[in-house]
């Protein structure tokens, strides 16, 4: 009984990472078109958890200023993508 739990438990958590790369690599794909080139240029979408969209940027001085326009970007992401229900954007700088 608990190695058939064990199975429901792993194959549900393949499904759920699947389902995260798939709208990862959804919003990848358009991400140019809702921040730009220059944004583009300067961030990586790493994940999203909880519907929290994280980017990693590549300057602390770029990050800076993305957080300025943080709730635009956030806006548009909900207009093209309002069943991603994505809630906040999480902006870091890259290693």
């Amino acid at each position: 009984m608990a190695k058939q739990i064990g199975i429901l438990v792993d194959s549900f958590l393949k499904e759920i990472r699947k389902t995260d790369w798939k709208r990862q690599n959804m919003i990848n794909r358009e991400w140019p078109t809702v921040v730009g080139d220059k944004i583009t240029a300067q961030t990586r979408i790493s994940g999203i958890k909880q519907n929290i969209l994280q980017v990693e940027v590549k300057s602390s001085v770029f990050l800076h200023d993305l957080n300025f326009k943080k709730n635009r970007i956030l806006q548009k992401l909900q207009e093209k993508f309002p069943q991603e229900r994505i809630r906040d954007i999480f902006f870091f700088t890259g290693r």
